[in-house]
């Protein structure tokens, strides 16, 4: 695949996750931060390649204790949010779209 068909997928990938996330919030289906996401859970969760260490090591441990999928982006492209560096869909419907969209980019 060349590059400018890469940076296009994922342009699209993006655009379809700005649009489920839009959807999600919403909904009132949303969860934003790393805390939150411990305390009120979630089905899937979107998370900022910029997240710290000691905070990603945190909610990996979490994902993974409770089977949660998840995937890595810029997620200041999707949501709009700067501080936000982890985003929880509670929604089980809109998470399996969401990991369909991320499994098929």
């Amino acid at each position: 695949m060349c590059t400018t068909s890469l940076a296009r997928n994922m342009r699209d990938i993006n655009n379809k996750l700005k649009s489920y996330a839009g959807f999600a919030i919403k909904c009132g289906k949303a969860v934003y931060g790393v805390d939150n996401i411990l305390k009120y859970g979630a089905e899937f969760v979107l998370v900022d390649t910029e997240l710290g260490q000691a905070s990603k090591r945190k909610l990996y441990n979490y994902l993974r204790k409770n089977g949660i999928e998840h995937y890595e982006t810029n997620l200041n492209k999707i949501i709009n949010l700067d501080r936000c560096k982890a985003f929880g869909i509670k929604e089980k419907n809109l998470a399996n779209a969401i990991k369909n969209v991320v499994k098929e980019g």
